[in-house]
């Protein structure tokens, strides 16, 4: 009897030490948060791969998962539909525009910023063109890139020019915009990097002016992006969402003291040629969240909304993390 007691008293012990390596069915194993991310394949987008080459989010424990996208358009709508939790940094009237038409559905997280000493927006004319002056392009064809921000910020750098009417402004994917100026179809180009630098090492153009938006759009270089992150995502996993955010503000501030390390990824993740990345003057300034300027955000929407840019008025309080 004393056998068979100590029998069962061994097994017992014997189980209980199993379980302390061995999980009970049901019980989740502690992993990595996986986080989606949608972002283009430009310029903005390099921070969430600073992120990753430097294990900034190793360090929150949360594995991205990169998704390509298109357009910021389609990142938006990916985000709305719970496809994707966040975006890389992307143009903000996109972002703007779809809170007109469906609020509530993300906050910004981080953005980036243009000054007179870091920008990313050109005049670009033919190489051999004997156009010297903004003021020779009257009568003369722009072409920029689709959307109607680009048409009302053409306007009004122009119109501190000329007669914004007496120049055509034509829409073109931003693919065909350097053969379009090569052949001869378009007098100019306004674009963002590397859209310039490209044209110029191709030997197709050269700058007439650095800056058309940046000195001359209200509000807009004080954020000319915005990083997404999905309201509904936030609520379910806020613990996940605030960890995201610290691990980007964490890139923002690296991508920011280091230019040329981010132009080495560029090739690997922004659509940057090895040839090109280098040659880049500039990247834009990034920030998380905090840094957003609250006041210039809703008189940048109040802005889009005269332009009729967005549909509707908006209240921009309740856009940032």
């Amino acid at each position: 009897m004393k056998k068979l007691i100590l029998g069962i008293i061994i097994i017992v012990l014997a189980v209980a030490g199993l379980s302390l390596y061995w999980p009970n069915q049901g019980e989740e194993i502690k992993t990595e948060d996986v986080v989606k991310v949608g972002y283009k394949k430009s310029v903005p987008s390099f921070p969430i791969f600073i992120g990753i080459n430097e294990k900034f989010f190793d360090k929150q424990n949360i594995q991205i998962e990169p998704i390509v996208f298109e357009s910021t358009n389609q990142m938006i709508e990916a985000i709305v539909r719970g496809d994707i939790d966040a975006s890389a940094v992307g143009a903000v009237e996109p972002a703007l525009a779809a809170e007109s038409v469906s609020p509530g559905n993300f906050k910004f997280y981080g953005q980036t910023q243009w000054n007179k000493e870091n920008f990313l927006d050109y005049v670009l004319v033919k190489k051999d063109s004997i156009i010297t002056s903004v003021q020779q392009l009257k009568g003369k064809k722009i072409g920029v890139a689709p959307g109607g921000a680009s048409v009302v910020y053409t306007k009004l750098f122009l119109k501190n020019f000329l007669n914004a009417d007496e120049v055509t402004i034509e829409q073109l994917d931003p693919k065909t915009l350097i053969q379009a100026l090569g052949a001869g179809s378009i007098d100019a180009i306004i674009g963002n990097e590397p859209l310039g630098t490209i044209a110029i090492q191709q030997g197709v153009a050269k700058v007439l002016l650095e800056r058309p938006y940046t000195d001359n759009v209200p509000y807009m270089p004080e954020i000319t992006g915005v990083g997404l992150l999905s309201k509904k995502f936030i609520e379910q996993h806020p613990d996940v969402a605030k960890r995201f955010v610290e691990a980007m503000k964490v890139s923002f501030d690296y991508g920011n003291a280091n230019p040329e390390k981010v132009k080495m990824i560029l090739p690997n993740c922004c659509g940057v040629s090895e040839e090109i990345a280098p040659l880049i003057p500039h990247l834009g300034l990034y920030s998380d969240s905090k840094s957003i300027n609250r006041e210039v955000l809703q008189k940048f929407a109040d802005f889009l909304f005269e332009q009729k840019i967005l549909e509707k008025k908006i209240d921009t309080g309740s856009l940032v993390y």
